[in-house]
């Protein structure tokens, strides 16, 4: 008699192990599947590396597919005719020469030899709308594709450029009116122009001959201008490209 209420008690508690066993690995494998459903396969806030920028260079990460330069300078002769026939385009012209007399940097217009503002605003404005032009056509021909609108230039044009776009109100006026977009973002900028590149070919492409040399001047000759600027500039107490000096303002300083 004792001996089977000891092997009853010893089955009952085999039982209990085992159902607690049981208990314990399908509670780990709950808490492993939860879990694993709770990490995300990817971070919600995951966003595309942006471009390495070196200096005023920018350096993209991918191929920026572009619109042939045929069809860009076609589009683009077009958007320009429309501009020089708008109502707004005297006023545009008059106020953009006026606007170097308000700021200008050390960078732009003077690497151009013997820069002198009253010879070389006019044929720099013209060069600026070029620009704008082909911008606004890549832009067009592209779906809207900003990164690729963002053409290299020279140094000197881009600085025209921005005193065309500083004409904010009037831009915007006749750009809605002739249905066209003037395209310019600082952060998709890119310096470096050569003769041969996109923008060369796209320039050649709306019939407007060769780029002038005065103002089109290439990314090597450019750095070498930019050199003698600084040597210049620091014999007068001005650095870093014109974003340092010494001056006090309080009392009459010496030159060299």
């Amino acid at each position: 008699m004792l001996a089977r209420r000891w092997a009853r008690r010893s089955a009952r508690e085999g039982v209990s192990c085992a159902v607690s066993a049981r208990g314990r690995a399908n509670r780990s494998l709950s808490r492993l599947i939860r879990g694993r459903s709770a990490t995300p396969t990817s971070s919600p806030r995951a966003r595309p590396a942006p471009p390495i920028r070196q200096g005023r260079s920018a350096i993209m990460t991918t191929t920026i597919a572009r619109p042939a330069p045929e069809a860009v300078g076609a589009r683009a002769a077009e958007i320009l005719d429309l501009i020089r026939g708008s109502d707004e385009y005297a006023r545009l012209d008059e106020s953009t020469r006026l606007y170097p007399d308000c700021w200008a940097t050390f960078t732009g217009y003077p690497i151009i030899a013997q820069w002198d503002l009253s010879k070389d605003a006019g044929p720099l404005f013209a060069e600026a709308l070029r620009v704008l032009a082909l911008k606004s056509a890549v832009y067009e021909l592209s779906g809207g594709d900003e990164e690729a609108a963002e053409l290299v230039v020279s140094a000197p044009v881009d600085e025209m450029v921005h005193a065309v776009l500083a004409q904010y109100t009037l831009s915007q006026t006749m750009t809605e009116r002739l249905g066209i977009r003037f395209v310019h973002m600082t952060d998709q900028e890119r310096f470096g122009w050569r003769r041969g590149d996109y923008t060369h070919e796209c320039y050649a492409a709306a019939g407007w001959g060769e780029p002038d040399p005065r103002y089109w001047i290439d990314a090597a000759e450019t750095d070498r201008r930019l050199r003698i600027l600084n040597r210049r500039s620091q014999s007068v107490g001005i650095e870093n490209a014109g974003r340092k000096h010494d001056f006090t303002f309080n009392e009459l300083q010496p030159v060299g």
